[in-house]
């Protein structure tokens, strides 16, 4: 299953995996990205890490609770580009 959001012009997906407990979320673009997880669409929120594209695997998760995300663009000299909306997926 697939899920989408859209902010200015740009892409968020959030599928499920094929293995129990990961999603895979994908920010259209190229780039650095920090990304954050809500286990309560976005009230409360842990950061996630970064990774090295718009590509983030989450593994390891309880199956059958949503989990919603969000990132934002790492910018040359240490700066940010602005949080993405909220996806969020649910994974088996």
């Amino acid at each position: 299953m697939e899920y989408m959001g859209f902010r200015n012009s740009t892409v968020m997906r959030c599928f499920q995996s094929t293995e129990k407990g990961s999603l895979l979320v994908k920010q259209d673009g190229s780039g650095q990205y920090e990304w954050q997880k809500s286990l309560d669409g976005g009230a409360t929120f842990v950061n996630y890490g970064n990774t090295s594209s718009g590509l983030l695997e989450v593994r390891g998760q309880k199956s059958d609770v949503a989990l919603w995300f969000r990132c934002r663009q790492v910018l040359k000299g240490g700066t940010f580009g602005p949080w993405s909306i909220w996806v969020s997926g649910t994974p088996l």
